[in-house]
């Protein structure tokens, strides 16, 4: 993979990050448990994870 393309993930995987960050800012774990658009992230992060750990691999 490109250099570029390297940068370009880390930049799409840091505004996903931070996106997350700012729906969650100052609510309760208890919260976020119950939240459903919440359950939608630990859903996308439960199924992506593994292939986002290989592709990140390659970038070191």
């Amino acid at each position: 993979m490109p250099k570029r393309d390297h940068d370009l993930l880390l930049e799409d995987i840091l505004e996903a990050i931070r996106k997350i960050d700012r729906y969650t800012e100052g609510m309760a774990e208890e919260d976020f448990r119950r939240d459903e658009k919440t359950e939608i992230i630990w859903q996308v992060i439960r199924r992506d994870l593994p292939q986002l750990q290989v592709r990140l691999k390659g970038l070191a």
